[in-house]
């Protein structure tokens, strides 16, 4: 799928930028699992002895990481889209515009999240279909100030011809996010709890990156023929981008 390799080498190309942008979200859900491990093993007026003790490190890390993980797709589209534009930005710069479209990016997600459940109720499938159609409001939210639902229909409403290679898509990124996922805490970190943790959250947001890349490459082939022409930075990108 030329879909899929185009994302990969744009994320490739970009790797410092991208996995800058990303990387705090995982650290955070790193520093809550850690937190969270030693409940493991222990009885039950243990656990709310320790959760008691640690409640406020355990709140501060969790808003902050609901906050960044809100903001997360928002800000990698800022991201490729300026490199994209040709326009230089720094990871913080990326995270603050994601953070600053905060609400409706939260409702946009919990939408989104509804519609998706519902699909998981329905044999699972038909999930992937809606992720696929329905993934495009980031882009909506963020480069041209649509709220939620509007975000959402519109990403709907474009997406209607493209919804067989959106499902593909989608469902070849999330079999490969668990996948991975699977492996390195059944088989390579199989004994070692914080290795699990660590690594399942990294690889699940690495593999976001040319995801969410995928999704935004659509939105951007929606786009006026000249604006994309003038904006597209890679050969091999733009030409993902035309065929779409």
């Amino acid at each position: 799928m030329q879909q899929f390799q185009s994302a990969w080498a744009f994320f490739l190309n970009n790797f410092s930028l991208l996995v800058l942008i990303v990387l705090p979200v995982a650290v955070l859900e790193s520093g809550i699992g850690y937190l969270i491990v030693p409940l493991e093993n222990m009885a039950p007026e243990d656990m709310l002895e320790y959760l008691s003790g640690n409640a406020t490190p355990l709140a501060v890390l969790g808003l902050i990481s609901m906050v960044l993980v809100v903001a997360l797709p928002g800000a990698l589209v800022v991201a490729f889209n300026n490199i994209m534009e040709k326009q230089p930005i720094f990871f913080i710069d990326a995270l603050t515009a994601g953070i600053k479209k905060f609400f409706p990016l939260l409702l946009a997600s919990i939408l989104a999240t509804l519609a998706v459940f519902v699909g998981f109720l329905l044999l699972v499938l038909p999930a992937f279909y809606f992720m696929g159609r329905l993934y495009l409001f980031p882009s909506y939210v963020m480069l041209e100030g649509m709220g939620a639902t509007a975000a959402l229909s519109k990403s709907w409403e474009v997406t209607d011809p493209h919804g067989g290679r959106l499902f593909l898509l989608t469902t070849v990124f999330f079999t490969l996010s668990i996948g991975l996922a699977t492996l390195l805490t059944s088989f390579v970190f199989a004994d070692n709890v914080i290795g699990s943790i660590v690594s399942a959250g990294l690889v699940e947001y690495l593999i976001l990156i040319p995801w969410s890349f995928v999704y935004f490459s659509l939105y951007k082939s929606l786009q006026p023929v000249t604006h994309i022409e003038e904006t597209t930075t890679e050969e091999d990108i733009g030409d993902d981008i035309d065929s779409f």
